[in-house]
């Protein structure tokens, strides 16, 4: 029995057409379902011959977690389609996927799998200047890993300083400092807290930030801008 835990906000399920063809013959039926399992799951329902399906997904404790009608052209399950549930399924409980949303996608090739969407980088990034020129550009974005990525980059070899800390400042999980003109590094988020972080890049006497959301019921992540009131 495969396992299935969504995250609720920003998901759509794809649609990956070809389900049994009982499931359109009986009155009520199930595919895929073991409602005594000690994990979460996910089953295909049909109420009526003349309904479409639907796709349901329950947590470890039985309860409905998400669920979306199915096309009227889902006919029969084939191997290459319950593979590529597998890889979702996979991927969704190991946290693999963070900010993200699905592309509806109608190709039912194992190499269809839906592409991940992760956070718009270019909407992150910032530069600091220092009268109109930009001495750094700073990137950061969030990967399918449970990562944070940093990157950097001046043309000048100044200290620049980094950290990672709670929202209210009283803990910081990250404090580094370089001079290179290029830096990169990966922070590893899977440990750490539900909760709200800053992160901040200080040069020049001046800094920028952005709010880092860790939401542990969802396994969400998300990145923006703080905005300096």
């Amino acid at each position: 029995m495969k396992t299935i835990i969504l995250p609720l906000i920003n998901v759509v399920i794809v649609v990956i057409l070809g389900f049994m063809p009982q499931l359109a013959q009986s009155q009520s039926a199930d595919s895929y379902v073991r409602e005594d399992s000690a994990q979460a799951y996910w089953r295909v329902r049909a109420e009526y011959a003349n309904t479409k399906p639907i796709i349901q997904f329950f947590d470890r404790h039985h309860r409905l977690i998400y669920q979306e009608q199915l096309p009227e052209s889902a006919q029969r399950m084939t191997r290459q389609s319950t593979r590529a549930f597998d890889v979702l399924l996979s991927n969704l409980t190991t946290n693999r996927i963070l900010a993200m949303a699905y592309l509806n996608n109608t190709d039912l090739s194992f190499a269809a799998v839906p592409s991940l969407i992760t956070t718009n980088t270019s909407a992150l990034r910032q530069t600091i200047r220092k009268k109109g020129e930009v001495i750094v550009d700073i990137n950061p974005s969030l990967d399918q890993m449970d990562k944070l990525t940093l990157r950097l980059a001046q043309a000048k070899h100044r200290l620049i300083g980094i950290s990672l800390e709670n929202e209210d400042r009283t803990r910081t999980y990250f404090d580094d400092c370089s001079n290179q003109s290029i830096y990169h590094r990966n922070l590893n988020l899977s440990q750490m807290p539900g909760g709200v972080y800053r992160l901040k890049v200080s040069a020049y006497s001046t800094s920028v930030s952005y709010l880092l959301t860790i939401d542990r019921a969802v396994s969400r992540y998300y990145l923006q801008k703080e905005v300096k009131i």
